[in-house]
């Protein structure tokens, strides 16, 4: 209770910091860099949990067929500083589990590199790769350099519109900011989602947004999962028999990743990290110790995680031989946008792109 009441004039301290700095942004008084290439911006208002890296892989996908694609990200608690381009077999704790994750994904068909500051990233990017259009993966606060298309997004069990600023709440920048963007993504909704539950969102997105701000509808796609090691070949067949899991995680808005383990197994018992978690040996033994008890007392266990997680333990050796012999999986993930929401997406960002870009 105490830091709460302490956090609300801090609160007030931070809208004035923010609102002054955008002021400046806005009236050009600080100056902003644009490029002659087509950058998009997908960011949120909140710190984490909107799902930004799978919007950004969503675009990624539609896009990497007609054009050279870059993905720039700050790599969030990576241990390097300044520039670096991401390779298939970079450490996550050298780029960040994001920029990573990506890379892995979708190898040599998308440039991907991390720089705290996205003016010197997308100048070095375009001066050793000449990309056809840029992909900045959260950068919608720094406003030093300005993007031709800003998607925002806000997750639907935490909408921006029911959020406080930082430190009483998690909001980077005021609700009004929201007018910058081009399109406003409500992210993990159910597929199920009613047209009269959306009308109901965009109210009250509306009370904040400006007048050619879109609202779209997006929702996850669980896939198949996928075991990390391929020779323990664990197969379908053998996935029908598990009934126990053991989840862990290190991302922020965990809940809908372990609600959907609970629809296809009897038992899961989770293990939540902190965000953006760099796991150490500590952190396996825990984990095999967990597995290893329900194994013991309940059988057909396996081990999961997701996606974001996994790219954090597969290219580090050590832990990786930690979790060698044990039935360990990861849990893919993709976007989906709603019904003409899909399309209308599409159109938007190829409109945008093939405008603006000069194809090499």
């Amino acid at each position: 209770m105490y830091k709460k009441l302490v956090s609300i004039p801090l609160s007030f301290v931070w809208f004035i910091i923010t609102s002054i700095r955008n002021y400046l942004y806005d009236k050009k008084i600080l100056k902003s860099i644009s490029f002659d290439i087509p950058i998009i911006c997908v960011g949120n208002l909140s710190v984490g949990g909107s799902g930004k890296t799978p919007h950004v892989e969503y675009i990624v996908d539609m896009l990497k067929s007609d054009y050279k694609v870059a993905v720039l990200s700050r790599g969030y608690r990576r241990k390097t500083k300044n520039f670096m381009i991401v390779d298939v077999d970079s450490k996550a704790t050298d780029v960040g589990d994001e920029p990573l994750q990506i890379k892995q994904k979708f190898g040599n068909k998308v440039i991907v590199a991390v720089d705290s500051d996205r003016v010197n990233g997308v100048s070095h990017i375009i001066s050793l790769h000449k990309p056809d259009v840029i992909i900045l993966d959260d950068g919608f606060q720094h406003r030093a350099l300005t993007p031709g298309f800003n998607i925002i997004l806000t997750p639907y069990y935490n909408l921006f519109t029911i959020d406080d600023l930082l430190p009483y709440g998690n909001l980077r920048e005021s609700k009004s900011s929201i007018k910058r963007a081009d399109i406003i993504i409500v992210t993990k909704t159910s597929e199920s989602l009613t047209d009269d539950a959306k009308k109901e969102l965009e109210y009250k997105i509306g009370k904040y947004k400006g007048k050619n701000n879109t609202v779209l509808f997006s929702y996850f796609e669980y896939d198949e999962l996928k075991p990390l090691f391929l020779m323990n070949n664990y197969d379908k067949e053998f996935l029908k028999t598990v009934k126990n899991v053991v989840a862990f995680c290190g991302i922020a808005g965990y809940n809908s990743f372990y609600e959907y383990l609970e629809t296809k197994f009897k038992d899961t018992t989770a293990i939540t990290l902190r965000d953006h978690h760099n796991y150490n040996e500590r952190d396996i033994n825990r984990i095999i110790n967990v597995y290893n008890n329900l194994e013991r007392t309940k059988g057909s266990t396996i081990i999961v995680t997701t996606e974001k997680d996994i790219v954090k333990i597969k290219n580090n050796s050590l832990l990786a031989n930690q979790l060698c012999g044990f039935p360990i999986f990861y849990l893919p993930i993709k976007v989906r946008l709603h019904k003409n929401d899909d399309m209308f997406f599409k159109d938007k960002i190829l409109d945008y792109v093939g405008k603006n870009t000069k194809i090499n």
